[in-house]
């Protein structure tokens, strides 16, 4: 690289590298083509010239990411040297800039947590939130390095910041406790760190499980905080929260027994969903979601705005068989479920029919859009905890409001969407024998000649 070039960066002389740039346009070029190289941005960081580093952050930015012989990028060299107000102005360019990584996986986030530059730390976490999941060669979060240099304080902020980050976590409800528990190489977390160390303070230790850390969490030695805390004031505290030796903790289930156990119906239903929908093509999945939501809309409007003399025409009807259906499900057992719905389908009046009809297929419909739509959403526990409670305020509206409607309603309905949720089991039952039936006819003339 030429010596002018530099020279002129450690004195922000612009006019010289436009000069430079004149006699040769591909100066920058050239140097980036080097993997590992001292550019004119390394330089200028280094000795805290704004404005030239700006200049060549706007016409060369991939000098920003670019290691040095010792494996330190621009922004690296500006904490360094303790130039402030440089390293502001470049995450105000490029934010992710906080994100790079130099030697030993070190980011600007894990410098600042272990030098205690509260401001920065701060502005860190502000303008790229996920930094804070960034590891270095160690497995090591920034929480780990700043509970090691005994950097409570940026600690606090880092734990503060994770209570306040609304945002973040609405985008990625786990992202906090995995950041929390994060296991280093040697399988210990924040906690493991902050009991052991020589002047372990119990504020601190209150503070990270207030946090929400495991705190009974193991190591790759198989022991918990409790265990590795030689403090006894501590070990009390921890004992307190809940903490206990991993001698007294249940055996846990490792991943090569998970894998050799049965699956449960219930992951057997999560994986066929989950394979089902990757052979859905976007455009699929879309125009199904807009077919399904026309007829939810449609059942509904239809369910809370019947078609008028529909309860009249069904009242004669439902006032003779009311009684009957009554008796007939009260001496039923409950193992005779078949004479119910073949009772309930002969005494129910039309009314009763057409409201078990579109609420099943209100319910069909919304659940049809639940399953589309769980791939692309992150709350999917509340979406369904929600939609259950809806499909079942939608009778009880209905069952209130409508005398010619009566409890067998909700028999219906409840023996109805069993039958409705157990049709996919027979049906690629069915489809299998169809599919081995037709293979068998094509191979007849081969075996028949």
């Amino acid at each position: 690289m030429s010596e002018e070039l530099n020279q002129a960066a450690r004195v922000g002389d612009l006019n010289a590298l436009y000069r430079l740039i004149g006699e040769n346009p591909f100066i920058l070029e050239n140097i980036d083509e080097l993997p590992f190289v001292e550019t004119p941005l390394h330089i200028a960081a280094a000795t805290g010239q704004i404005l030239f580093a700006m200049e060549i952050m706007r016409l060369q930015p991939s000098f920003a990411t670019k290691p040095n012989k010792d494996g330190f990028c621009p922004l690296h060299l500006a904490l360094q040297n303790g130039h402030n107000q440089m390293v502001s102005r470049f995450v105000q360019i490029n934010s992710d800039l906080v994100r790079v990584k130099g030697r030993e996986g070190m980011t600007p986030l894990h410098y600042v947590s272990e030098t205690e530059n509260l401001d920065l730390l701060a502005e860190f976490l502000s303008v790229c939130p996920k930094s804070v999941e960034d590891l270095t060669i160690r497995n090591e979060t920034a929480l780990h390095i700043a509970v090691k240099n005994s950097r409570f304080e940026a600690l606090k902020v880092q734990l503060g910041w994770l209570k306040r980050d609304y945002i973040h976590r609405l985008l990625d409800p786990t992202s906090k406790t995995e950041v929390l528990n994060w296991m280093d190489e040697g399988g210990n977390t924040v906690l493991h760190h902050a009991v052991s160390l020589t002047q372990a303070q119990v504020q601190l230790v209150k503070f990270l499980i207030d946090g929400g850390v495991d705190i009974n969490a193991k190591n790759f030695g198989g022991l918990t905080a409790f265990d590795v805390s030689p403090d006894t004031e501590i070990r009390t505290e921890v004992w307190r929260a809940g903490g206990l030796p991993a001698s007294l903790l249940p055996k846990y289930t490792t991943l090569a027994e998970e894998l050799r156990s049965k699956i449960s119906l219930f992951k057997r239903v999560a994986i066929s969903m989950r394979g089902r929908d990757r052979r859905i093509s976007n455009k699929t999945r879309s125009t199904l979601i807009a077919v399904a939501a026309l007829v939810a809309a449609a059942s509904y409007q239809a369910l809370v705005n019947p078609p008028a003399g529909i309860c009249q025409h069904s009242n004669e009807h439902s006032t003779s068989n009311k009684s009957a259906v009554n008796s007939n499900t009260s001496s039923t057992t409950a193992h005779d479920i078949t004479s119910i719905w073949k009772k309930f389908m002969r005494n129910a009046n039309e009314a009763e029919i057409f409201f078990i009809s579109l609420t099943l297929a209100f319910g069909t419909s919304i659940t049809v859009i639940f399953v589309l739509l769980l791939p692309d959403i992150t709350m999917a526990s509340e979406l369904l905890l929600a939609s259950l409670l809806f499909l079942i305020a939608t009778p009880a509206t209905i069952f209130k409001k409508l005398p010619c409607v009566d409890e067998s309603y909700f028999l219906g309905f409840i023996l109805g969407s069993a039958l409705l949720a157990s049709l996919p089991l027979p049906l690629r039952r069915l489809k299998r024998m169809v599919k081995g039936f037709m293979l068998k006819r094509r191979d007849l003339p081969a075996l028949f000649p």
